[in-house]
């Protein structure tokens, strides 16, 4: 067989899907394809960017780094779709993360300070009770409240003209429960509301809001069950899960 009749010209398409498959399928070699060739690095900083996990003092720290010393903002604007900054990532660190991720479309915020998202382009939000303020985008269709508290401001649930999606998590008491009778009764495009808390807070719930065909229940003892703290995470990271319990 002659060099002309081995050799293999993919169109460019089918070349990054294969490519794109092998990272999914072989976790952690995404880094290593992307030594081949400048295509293939940029194929590859699509996977490794487009979903960023920050679960840890390490990888906050690590990503810090990288915004400032290796890659220009534009950079991260353009590839990050999705962004999960969990409540090891200081205040600072956080606000400086989202200013520069301009083109997120699906954020999970856990820190408590209240903090200025993307304009237009989030779509997604998953936030601490004590960080949902006024000011929240309009262009929501999705939001999960974690941890809400009797000063958790609920009003803006009921200005976002576009919200189809509501998840409530983390309830520690049932002092919300009248106010998503109210959210079903006055959000009109709402297609789902799933509460997630405890056996005993949710007994306490009126039939109007159980049996209501949009409502769903989730009895959890903590947001990653059943997978351990690592294994939840990781799946995120591969495109395997996500937070969204909907």
């Amino acid at each position: 067989m002659n060099d002309s009749a081995a050799s293999f010209d993919f169109p460019p398409d089918l070349e990054r899907h294969i490519f794109e498959l092998a990272a999914f399928s072989f976790p952690g070699q995404a880094v290593k394809l992307a030594t081949l060739s400048r295509e293939i690095r940029a194929w590859m900083e699509r996977l490794l960017y487009g979903t960023v996990v920050l679960d840890s003092l390490k990888d906050s720290a690590l990503f810090i780094r990288t915004l400032l010393e290796d890659k220009p903002p534009t950079f991260f604007a353009t590839h990050v779709k999705n962004l999960y900054i969990t409540s090891f990532v200081s205040d600072q660190h956080a606000q400086r993360i989202i200013s520069v991720c301009t083109g997120v479309s699906s954020l999970v915020y856990w820190s408590r300070a209240p903090v200025d998202l993307p304009r237009d382009t989030i779509h997604r939000l998953s936030i601490n009770g004590t960080g949902l303020v006024s000011h929240q985008r309009a262009s929501l269709t999705h939001l999960d409240i974690v941890d809400p508290t009797p000063s958790t401001d609920m009003a803006v649930v009921f200005a976002l003209p576009r919200l189809t999606h509501l998840s409530i998590g983390e309830l520690r008491s049932d002092w919300i429960l009248p106010t998503l009778n109210e959210v079903l009764a006055q959000c009109v495009e709402l297609k789902s509301l799933v509460i997630i808390s405890g056996d005993l807070i949710i007994s306490s719930a009126d039939s109007a809001l159980l049996d209501d065909p949009r409502v769903s229940v989730k009895v959890k003892p903590y947001y990653h069950h059943p997978k351990d703290y690592r294994t939840y995470w990781d799946d995120i990271r591969r495109g395997r899960a996500d937070v969204w319990p909907m």
